[in-house]
């Protein structure tokens, strides 16, 4: 057997090879759909290389998928970029010293936004600005029994009230780096972000 033996076998054994291709703007939308979904960590996170190269890839596909859809015809409607991430669920969160303009300028995803809605699995919020990262239209945190209220320092997520966000590694950075908008942590996000 010879590779071009060997590639024809291949291209017969491919179940796709019947499917037609997709449209640029079904590849798209679902590109824009392929967001973070990350579960809530039941470890204590280390950092891996390709979730970085990742994102960057989803963000980099979204970014496309929005210019496509740009430049596309006026009847074509293009989805939100959404990004999903997780609440995290560690007791750290008591033992963290004060949050740092430098800890903050680590996040791959810093944002202002108001909750739109929640549900059991999710909290939905509206993103209003971008301080740092790709820009996205909602943020998705996962819900998870207690993760929020240890992650925003007691509180949890109510619909209709801003907040400040951060994300690092898929999860939303706690330790206060994330809350309700307030002067203090709009001062923490402004010497971070020089806004």
């Amino acid at each position: 057997m010879n590779d071009d033996d060997l590639r024809d076998q291949m291209r017969r054994a491919d179940p796709a090879a019947s499917l037609r291709p997709l449209a640029q703007r079904e590849v798209s939308g679902l590109l824009a759909k392929a967001q973070l979904d990350v579960g809530a960590p039941t470890a204590p996170r280390r950092r891996s290389g390709w979730k970085p190269a990742a994102a960057s890839i989803l963000v980099a596909a979204a970014a496309v998928g929005i210019f496509a859809g740009l430049k596309g015809s006026p009847d074509v409607e293009t989805p939100p970029v959404v990004a999903r991430v997780s609440a995290g669920s560690s007791g750290a969160e008591a033992k963290c010293p004060p949050p740092t303009a430098e800890g903050l300028e680590a996040a791959e995803l810093a944002v202002e936004a108001t909750v739109s809605s929640i549900d059991d699995d999710a909290v939905t919020l509206r993103v209003t600005r971008t301080f740092a990262g790709s820009a996205v239209d909602e943020l998705q945190v996962a819900q998870t029994s207690g993760a929020t209220e240890v992650l925003l320092g007691g509180t949890s997520f109510e619909v209709g009230a801003a907040y400040l966000v951060a994300v690092e590694d898929g999860v939303v950075k706690g330790c206060g780096y994330s809350g309700v908008v307030s002067p203090s942590l709009t001062e923490l996000y402004g010497e971070a972000f020089g806004g």
